[in-house]
């Protein structure tokens, strides 16, 4: 095994949206059942999602050499999906500094500062979401709108 950017960035991409998406399951269950050890999960989540979010924009921007010039990759494809991983920055980025400040409070996470990372967790989600869609069109030709279908 060689790996590459590309390869590297293929590892960690998926991080940022399931880590995303079990905050959100587990600070959900964690606001309703009033259980702080859900909470806290939660909370561990969210600040997974924020570190796999800066390590797949980080591998991302190198492995785009990596894709350039193999059959089917455009720039445009490429282009689009780097701007929605950049737009999912504006949420997971403040998700994992303001769940390091959650984890670290003095009396145990508040229920509002649980609310806000319950929002920014289900932001997250939806915008990396976005970006792993339009990431798996950078080679998966066949989910892009308008392939032809197999003959």
């Amino acid at each position: 095994m060689n790996p590459n950017w590309a390869h590297l960035h293929m590892i960690v991409n998926h991080l940022p949206l399931f880590a995303a998406l079990a905050a959100v399951f587990l600070l959900g269950a964690g606001l309703i059942g009033k259980n702080s050890a859900l909470a806290r999960a939660g909370i561990l989540a969210c600040i997974l999602a924020g570190i796999g979010t800066w390590a797949a924009v980080f591998s991302g921007q190198r492995a785009e050499d990596w894709v350039n010039d193999k059959p089917g990759v455009t720039e445009e494809v490429i282009e689009e999906h780097e701007e929605a991983a950049e737009t999912s920055r504006y949420a997971a980025f403040p998700l994992g500094a303001l769940a390091l400040v959650a984890l670290f409070w003095q009396k145990g996470p508040q229920r509002g500062l649980q609310l806000v990372l319950l929002l920014l967790a289900l932001a997250t989600t939806g915008l990396t979401g976005q970006a792993a869609n339009l990431g798996g069109q950078v080679r998966h030709t066949e989910i892009r709108e308008g392939a032809p279908e197999p003959g």
